[in-house]
C-alpha cells in the first residue's frame, strides 16, 4: 500500500521493506529505491577489518544479513539505487574513526550498497552542553575531531557510487537459500537480527564466490517460478544467471521443482549444497504424493543431467579456500581469478552502458596490507581496452600495466590496509594516460626515525602540553596522556643529501594525518597532504626540499573516546563509554611508526 501510494502521488518509494512476516527478497522489490542497513546494535563491537569469523556471521561484518537479499531485490527488477542505512553505531560512537567507516562503507558497496544515508542524531540545541544529545550513530557533527575531513570520506563516496549507479550490476550465479524450510520449522525471523539462525553458513557462500571473483545474487521460489529459460541460463527480467545453488534446501513448491528440470534440461548447472529437496511446501490434499513430486523431480535432475547436477557437502571451515577448490573443479563462472584468495579481499563488478567491466576490490583489514594477481576474463579486454585505476579520492585515472603475453589481462596489486580500487576496462584512442605505478621499488633513505618534539593540542580544553619522544609509540598507555583528545604534532628537522622526490612512510597512524615541511627558504610550512585511512604515506616534491636541514610537521588527529571516558560527571559521554556494554577499553592514539623515509616507495 505504501508503494502503490507514492506512485499514485507521483513519488518514488524508499524504505526498509524487511521484517518479521515479510519476504526478506519479494518485499523490496516494490520499492522505487530499496534499503538496507549497516549494524544497527554494536556492530563496531565485531570488529571489521580485524576478524571475520565464520561461527557468527556478524563477527567482522559491518553489513547486515539482509543487505545481499535487498540489493538483490533491486538487481532482479533493475534498479541501481541500493540505498542503506550506514554506519549507525550504538557502541563507540566516540571512537568511531574515518579509516573504520571507509572499512565498513566499503564492505557495504561489495554487499550492494550504491547510495549510503549516514545515520546519526545531530539535532540539538546549540547550548547543549558537551557532547549534546545523541541517539546513536557515529557522531556526525562538528563537535568531532574529525569533522573538518569529513568532506574527504564523502568525496570518496560519491566518486564511487557516481559509478555505479550508472553501471549495472553483473551477477550469474543464482543462490536460493532455505527460507520456506526456516518458515516452515521456526517461523518468520526478523531479519536482518534473526532470533533463530537458519543455515547459518549462507552468509559465507556468497562471500566466498565474491571472494574468488564470482558475482551471485540470491533468489526465492517466486523468482524461479516466473523465470524463462534459454541457453543454458535462467531469466528474470535483465538478470541472466547459468549457476544455481541451493543451500541447505529440503522443501520447495512443487512448480520451483518443476522449473529446476527445465532449467537443467536448457543446460543450467544445480548445486544443492548439504541437502537435496525432497519435501513439499503448502498445504496439500495428499502430503505424500506432493513429496513424491519434488523427490521426483530432483532424480530427474540427477540422473538426467549429471553433467549439470553436483551436490556437495557444506566445508567445516574454510570457506573461501573451500570454493576456490569447488570453483575450479566444477569449471564455475567468474570474470576474475584471484590467485590467493583471502577472507579480507572482496570485489564486486558492474558493467557499464557502454559495455565496459567496472570491478570494485578493496582491502578490508585494519593493519595488514595484501598483495594480489588478479586475471581478468579475456572478454574483458577485447576490442583493444585497457585497464584503468579510477582514484576515487582524486577523481585521477591511470592505466594498470598488464603483465600478461598471452592475450590474458593480469594485474599484481599491492592493497594497503583498508584500501579500495575501482578498476575499469574501457577503450581511450591514445595514450595520455600515465602507467599505474602500483609496485614501484624505491630506496629507503632514512629508517625508524627518532628524537621527536611533540605538542599536545587539545580540542576541548584550552591547554597545551611540550614533551620529548626518543621513541614513537602508543601515547594512550602513558597516564598523562590516556584521556587527551585533540592534535598531536610530532616535529623532526631531517637533514637531506639530493634534489629528487622524496616519499615519507609513518607506518602505523591511529589517527587522520597530515604532513607539513619547512625548509630555511620557507616562511611558512608546506602542506605535504592529509591521510585519513590506509597507508600514511607522502610524496615530498623536490622543490619544497633543500640539502640540508629541513623540518618535518607531522599531525595525528585523534578520536574523542578517550576523553568522553575521562568526563565522569557527564552522564552522557559515561553512557557511551563506561555503561555496561558500551563500557570500551581505552583506545590506542598517535603515530607509533616507524617513520621510513624512501627516494621512493611501495604504493
Amino acid at each position: 500500500p505504501y508503494a502503490e501510494w507514492c506512485m499514485s502521488i507521483n513519488l518514488k518509494s524508499r524504505g526498509q521493506a524487511y521484517g518479521r512476516g515479510f519476504f526478506p527478497l519479494e518485499s523490496s522489490m516494490s520499492m522505487d529505491i530499496p534499503e538496507c542497513e549497516s549494524w544497527t546494535t554494536n556492530w563496531l563491537k565485531h570488529k571489521p577489518g580485524e576478524e571475520m569469523s565464520e561461527t557468527d556471521y556478524r563477527r567482522g561484518r559491518a553489513y547486515t544479513m539482509i543487505n545481499k537479499y535487498v540489493s538483490s531485490a533491486a538487481h532482479l527488477t533493475d534498479k541501481k539505487v541500493v540505498s542503506c542505512e550506514e554506519m549507525t553505531n550504538t557502541y563507540n560512537v566516540f571512537n568511531m574513526s574515518l579509516q573504520q567507516l571507509k572499512i565498513g562503507g566499503d564492505m557495504g558497496i561489495v554487499s550492494g550498497v550504491t547510495h549510503s544515508v549516514f545515520h546519526g542524531f545531530n539535532y540539538m540545541p546549540q547550548n547543549a552542553e558537551f557532547p549534546g544529545w545523541i541517539r546513536y550513530g557515529a557522531y556526525y557533527n562538528e563537535n568531532n575531531n574529525w569533522w573538518k575531513y569529513f568532506h574527504l570520506y564523502n568525496d570518496y563516496k560519491a566518486r564511487i557510487y557516481s559509478v555505479l549507479q550508472n553501471s549495472t550490476n553483473f551477477a550469474d550465479i543464482a543462490i536460493l537459500n532455505p527460507d520456506g524450510d526456516m518458515w516452515t520449522n521456526i517461523g518468520m525471523q526478523n531479519e536482518p537480527f534473526p532470533n533463530t539462525h537458519f543455515a547459518q553458513y549462507k552468509t559465507l557462500i556468497w562471500e566466498a564466490v565474491v571472494k574468488n571473483g564470482g558475482a551471485c545474487d540470491y533468489v526465492s521460489e517466486q523468482i524461479i517460478d516466473n523465470a524463462s529459460f534459454e541457453n543454458g541460463c535462467m531469466i528474470y527480467n535483465n538478470r541472466r544467471y547459468n549457476t544455481l545453488f541451493l543451500l541447505n534446501v529440503e522443501s520447495m513448491s512443487l512448480k520451483t521443482a518443476r522449473q529446476l528440470v527445465v532449467f537443467a534440461e536448457h543446460g543450467g548447472k544445480i548445486i544443492c549444497v548439504e541437502t537435496i529437496p525432497h519435501l513439499a511446501l503448502g498445504l496439500h490434499e495428499n502430503i505424500e504424493d506432493a513429496d513424491n513430486v519434488v523427490d521426483s523431480c530432483l532424480n530427474v535432475v540427477k540422473n538426467n543431467f549429471e553433467d549439470n547436477f553436483v551436490f556437495v557437502n557444506r566445508p567445516d571451515s574454510n570457506f573461501v579456500d573451500w570454493y576456490a577448490d569447488f570453483q575450479q573443479k566444477h569449471q564455475l563462472p567468474h570474470a576474475v581469478s584471484i590467485d590467493n584468495p583471502d577472507d579480507y579481499i572482496m570485489q564486486t563488478h558492474y558493467v557499464t552502458d557502454d559495455d565496459n567491466d567496472v570491478f570494485f576490490i578493496c582491502n578490508c583489514h585494519r593493519y595488514d596490507k595484501k598483495a594480489v594477481t588478479l586475471s581478468f576474463d579475456q572478454s574483458c579486454s577485447e576490442n583493444g581496452k585497457k585497464l584503468f585505476l579510477w582514484n576515487a579520492e582524486s577523481g585521477e585515472k591511470y592505466v594498470v600495466p598488464n603483465i600478461s603475453n598471452d592475450g590474458s589481462y593480469v594485474v599484481e596489486l599491492i592493497l594497503p590496509p583498508a584500501t579500495s580500487n575501482l578498476l575499469v576496462f574501457e577503450y581511450v584512442a591514445d595514450n595520455q594516460y600515465d602507467m599505474c605505478d602500483v609496485n614501484v621499488q624505491r630506496n629507503l633513505v632514512a629508517d625508524n626515525l627518532s628524537g621527536w618534539n611533540v605538542r599536545f593540542n587539545h580540542s576541548r580544553e584550552n591547554v597545551a602540553y611540550n614533551d620529548y619522544f626518543d621513541t614513537l609509540f602508543d601515547v594512550s598507555c602513558m597516564d598523562k596522556y590516556r584521556d587527551f583528545t585533540g592534535t598531536i604534532v610530532y616535529t623532526k628537522a631531517i637533514s637531506l643529501v639530493g634534489d629528487e622526490d622524496l616519499f615519507i612512510d609513518l607506518g602505523l597512524v591511529e589517527g587522520v594525518s597530515e604532513l607539513y615541511v619547512t625548509n630555511v627558504k620557507q616562511k611558512n610550512p608546506y602542506k605535504v597532504g592529509v591521510r585519513w585511512y590506509g597507508k600514511h604515506c607522502y610524496e615530498i616534491p623536490a622543490d619544497v626540499l633543500i640539502d640540508g636541514d629541513n623540518v618535518i610537521d607531522i599531525h595525528v588527529v585523534t578520536t574523542l573516546g578517550n576523553y568522553a571516558k575521562s568526563l565522569t560527571d557527564n552522564p552522557v559521554a559515561q553512557y557511551w563509554t563506561n555503561k555496561g556494554s558500551k563500557n570500551q577499553p581505552t583506545q590506542p592514539m598517535g603515530l607509533m611508526g616507524p617513520v621510513k623515509i624512501y627516494s621512493c616507495v611501495n604504493y
